[in-house]
Parts: structure tokens; C-alpha cells; sequence
């Protein structure tokens, strides 16, 4: 069983108060992928790219805020997925707990379809 700071509660459902959080799902290397993840793109935003936009394309790297809670009880590291509203898929390459463990900042790349 995981022990998690006092803090942890104070932070946890924070999501529910942040601008920018979307519903995704989240694909661990082994297990179920749990379809209810709430995460924030962190950067690039697809509003910061014109002329992408204008194409339809979104950054090839990406960073997202996961919040833990919503994990099903799934760490992300790398190789795990994300996948976003629109469908695009994201590799995780790297991935760090922050705010008391109540969310994790993951390094992505976008898969090319």
C-alpha cells in the first residue's frame, strides 16, 4: 500500500478547478487502459502553432499534467500512452511525480499515424 503525504488530500481533485482539463486515456505497458484520466497539456499549446494549425497538425512533443487520482492506481513511465480527445496518441517518455504526488508531469512524443 502506497503511504501518501497529509498533503496529498489538499491537491488531489484539483482538476476540477483548473482551466484546460480534458478527459483522456491513459494505456500503461501491461494492464487495462483506464479511459477517465483528467490531464492538462502543458505545452506546446496547439494555439501557439499558425501555420500548423491551419493543417490540422499538433506538436510532435508534448508535455501533459496527469492527476493521480484518476490513474486507476497506474504510475506513468515511459512506453505507457496517452491518447487525447481528438485521437492523437502520446508516448511517454519520461515522467515525474509533483504537488505532493496528486500529479505527474510527462515528457511525450506524438505518434505518427
Amino acid at each position: 500500500m502506497t503511504t501518501r503525504p497529509a498533503a496529498y488530500a489538499l491537491f488531489a481533485g484539483d482538476h476540477a478547478s483548473v482551466d484546460g482539463v480534458e478527459t483522456v486515456t491513459f494505456t500503461p505497458v501491461t494492464g487495462a487502459a483506464v479511459t477517465t484520466v483528467k490531464a492538462k497539456r502543458l505545452g506546446p499549446e496547439k494555439s501557439t502553432i499558425p501555420v500548423a494549425n491551419q493543417f490540422g497538425h499538433q506538436p510532435a512533443q508534448m508535455q501533459w499534467r496527469l492527476w493521480d487520482e484518476t490513474l486507476g492506481g497506474n504510475e506513468p513511465h515511459s512506453e505507457c500512452k496517452i491518447t487525447d480527445e481528438d485521437g492523437e496518441i502520446y508516448t511517454i517518455l519520461q515522467a515525474s511525480k509533483q504537488l505532493f504526488g496528486t500529479q505527474w508531469d510527462c515528457n511525450c512524443i506524438r505518434q505518427i499515424s
